[in-house]
């Protein structure tokens, strides 16, 4: 008889590997409509509570000219408010192209749809950047949490995106927060939002339901 081969159990794979491998074979355009249609879904029982989604465009899709039509037609779809939607962008998704990129940001932001830049400071860093394009929110990148707060040189530039976001009229997310310590000194910062595995892993949408509810974390309500 003829032995079927073994097919390995799925694991976790990191978007910094299979990101780029979408973007050779041009798989990325539909990667992103599918997570853009299910992060929609998941969202849209929580219209008028508040709650909005971030979605991760890479820096390949983000240049492609039809990409606010398709979020467009996404958030139609989905019967979803555009203020429901973030949009991240990395540092490289701005690089390339500055001006058809402002153009893309600036549509967005009409329908109602902010602006994250995510990894702010870890790449192609440049403070153009935040003069050219409408970015409402400026993310604090966790390999820079990671050593506050006893760290002087970490505090230090988690300080500056803080002051510099704040100084521009832009909001702060802190990424990769682990430690009630970190949580704290953030906060002396006046960063207003903290992201991390000390309030949460991530959770299926009815675990977040529940979490919602009735956070497992007495303090979760003080950083939200």
């Amino acid at each position: 008889g003829v032995v079927p081969a073994m097919v390995p159990m799925a694991s976790m794979v990191s978007p910094a590997d299979f990101i780029p491998i979408a973007e050779r074979t041009g798989q990325i355009r539909p990667i992103t409509d599918w997570v853009l249609a299910q992060s929609l879904a998941a969202i849209r029982p929580y219209a008028g509570r508040g709650f909005s989604v971030a979605v991760n465009f890479s820096a390949l899709d983000f240049q492609q000219p039809d990409v606010v039509q398709r979020v467009q037609a996404a958030l139609a779809d989905a019967l979803v408010a555009p203020r429901q939607l973030v949009i991240e962008l990395t540092e490289s998704a701005v690089a390339d192209d500055p001006a058809a990129t402002a153009a893309r940001m600036h549509d967005l932001k009409a329908l109602g749809i902010a602006i994250s830049l995510d990894d702010f400071g870890t790449g192609y860093s440049s403070l153009s950047y935040l003069s050219q394009f409408p970015i409402d929110t400026l993310k604090i990148d966790a390999s820079f949490v990671r050593d506050t707060p006893d760290n002087a040189n970490a505090n230090a530039i988690a300080a500056a995106v803080a002051a510099l976001a704040g100084a521009l009229n832009m909001s702060t997310v802190a990424e990769g927060v682990e430690t009630r310590a970190q949580a704290d000194f953030l906060k002396t910062l006046h960063v207003d939002q903290c992201q991390g595995y000390l309030f949460s892993r991530p959770l299926a949408p009815g675990d977040f339901d529940d979490f919602v509810i009735a956070p497992s974390h007495h303090f979760v309500k003080e950083y939200q």
